[in-house]
């Protein structure tokens, strides 16, 4: 079983051991169908000779694959991929949490609030608080939703 540490912001490596963990504290298994999985295949490469110790707040174990990248050989994750990485992996968890919330308010009655305690009880995230996601979500709702104005103005450019 071979493994990379990767550097990542606090609230993304416990969303991440919250999602994928293993019951270790720190180590993440990637399910073989999720897009980081893939994004993490990809970027793996050769370790260099005179490559330091891995250090970071989140181990992940590297896939063991039939074809493809060997995880002897290939088990280096560059600082550039881990900022790819960490990049990629905050975009899922937000994306993750919207879909999540929105869920609940339309499909279940829940509110924004209840569904942000949930989330951050259940992934055990302490490092953003229930306030900071409340934000985010309506300011992705904000850029993502038009208001009724905005598509009358537009209506009436186009005609």
């Amino acid at each position: 079983m071979y493994t990379v540490r990767i550097k990542l912001k606090a609230h993304v490596a416990e969303y991440l051991q919250g999602k994928f963990g293993t019951g270790t504290p720190v180590l993440v298994r990637l399910p073989n169908s999720s897009d980081l999985f893939f994004v993490l295949l990809d970027l793996l490469s050769k370790r260099p000779e005179s490559c330091p110790v891995d250090r970071g707040n989140c181990e992940i174990l590297i896939p063991d694959r039939e074809y493809g990248k060997h995880p002897v050989v290939y088990n280096y994750i560059s600082d550039n991929a881990q900022e790819v990485f960490s990049a990629h992996a905050e975009c899922v968890m937000w994306a993750d949490i919207h879909q999540y919330m929105e869920e609940q308010k339309h499909v279940k009655g829940i509110n924004y609030l209840q569904s942000a305690y949930f989330i951050v009880e259940s992934l055990k995230i302490k490092s953003i608080s229930t306030d900071a996601i409340i934000k985010n979500h309506f300011r992705w709702r904000k850029r993502c939703r038009r208001t009724w104005t905005s598509r009358k103005k537009v209506s009436m450019k186009m005609g």
